[in-house]
């Protein structure tokens, strides 16, 4: 048996300059000559530093970087590499926010491009969403955001050079580095530089994301996103709005092709911000979405911290994961036309004819190419063609009871029916 077949939620793979930076950092802390640089001043000045730039926004902004730094400090057990890639994933986020701000400013005209119908798909992770949107993204009226897009935002792209920008090199590099850092990624969420990705980048710029929970365990800042209020909510949605009027005012388009589930907690917010929005809410039993979820925490802290309990998390992943179902069946009671349910069974059995229902629902134009390229995406990326990923349940500590517990109103809701 090998090292790396060995290695375990619990043992993360880590290679060896990962290694050398942990024991050198605690030698550093050991004699007082690391300093914490976790912190909103050293952050801000940072991209300041980098961007020539000074305006962070308003203080909601501000509010959400330093719970999400203090969190970090003093919940989320990062070991010294752990706070060195926060630290640089705080300051680019910061620096693009300064970055995006300032186009703002400087170009107004931005506010006036129309953001006409985007078509957002939402729900867990494994209830088929990377399908549908993939799928949705075959449309030539449509645009999906891209990955290289979606990390930096700034300077907005042109119809000339979106295939030649500089920063789809940089993204290369970037998804490089994270195969590299935890190899077992790419079986639980696919990263192509130039190709479809969720616009979760976007809600981080605004520092109001349950996106952050990903990065680290931030009880503090978890809590904190708790008590926003509404229009919290909506202030930041109107900002993940001009992000994306950001990147289609030099790049016309028909109508936008998004995804990330850190929309279900807020789908109100972003119907406010975005009224003609429309969202497509997956479903599946969340026996099979939960502990997807529970292995993709696992595998990014894992990169940061030595202290992954798997039992710990997958309890805290299942509260988590039924906490925005259910924020999500609230926010969407004030909508009821603008959210259309979508089963993982149906998808799965009769893909094109979901994306057909879709389109009927929504009025949205089909065309033969559309059919012609789903028709081709669903034999270029087979099942079979995939890494495969295997987790459980027990791995986590969690059971079927335990599952019937948090969510059975839910599937009774949705009538989402048991997998094997």
């Amino acid at each position: 048996m090998t090292a790396e077949s060995q290695r375990t939620f619990e043992r993360p793979h880590r290679p060896p300059t990962v290694h050398l930076c942990n024991w050198a950092g605690r030698r550093l802390q050991q004699v007082g000559l690391l300093p914490n640089r976790l912190t909103e001043a050293s952050v801000l000045q940072a991209a300041r530093r980098q961007t020539g730039l000074s305006d962070f926004g308003d203080h909601r902004a501000v509010d959400g970087l330093s719970q999400l730094l203090q969190s970090c400090r003093q919940d989320a057990r990062l070991n010294p590499f752990g706070r060195l890639v926060m630290r640089r994933r705080m300051v680019e986020l910061a620096a693009n926010r300064m970055k995006i701000l300032d186009d703002l400013k400087r170009h107004p005209e931005i506010l006036d491009v129309p953001i006409r119908r985007p078509l957002l798909v939402t729900g867990l992770p494994r209830t088929g969403t990377t399908l549908l949107y993939n799928l949705l993204g075959q449309d030539p009226a449509g645009r999906p955001l891209l990955l290289w897009e979606a990390t930096w935002p700034s300077p907005p792209p042109t119809t000339e050079t979106r295939s030649t920008d500089p920063r789809i090199k940089q993204a290369y590099t970037h998804v490089k580095l994270a195969h590299w850092l935890a190899p077992r990624l790419p079986a639980v969420h696919t990263l192509e530089p130039e190709g479809p990705e969720e616009c979760l980048a976007l809600t981080m710029h605004t520092f109001i994301s349950p996106g952050f929970l990903m990065l680290g365990d931030v009880r503090g800042y978890e809590d904190w996103l708790r008590q926003l209020t509404f229009d919290d909510k909506v202030a930041a949605y109107e900002f993940y709005k001009r992000q994306l009027q950001l990147l289609q005012w030099r790049v016309p388009t028909g109508h936008w092709v998004l995804k990330s589930p850190a929309h279900l907690p807020a789908i109100d917010a972003l119907l406010t911000a975005i009224p003609d929005a429309c969202i497509v809410q997956t479903h599946r039993d969340p026996a099979k979405a939960v502990p997807s979820v529970c292995s993709l925490f696992a595998i990014v802290r894992g990169m940061g911290t030595d202290d992954v309990d798997p039992h710990a998390l997958g309890a805290h992943a299942a509260e988590f994961c039924a906490e925005l179902i259910d924020r999500a069946a609230i926010a969407r009671e004030s909508f009821p036309d603008s959210v259309f349910d979508v089963k993982y069974a149906e998808l799965i059995d009769d893909p094109i004819g979901t994306i057909h229902r879709i389109y009927e629902r929504f009025g949205y134009e089909r065309s033969d190419r559309m059919d012609a390229g789903m028709r081709q995406w669903l034999v270029d990326n087979a099942q079979d063609k995939k890494p495969a990923h295997r987790y459980d349940l027990a791995q986590f500590g969690l059971d079927r009871a335990a599952i019937d517990r948090l969510f059975g109103q839910y599937c009774e809701r949705y009538q989402v029916p048991r997998e094997p």
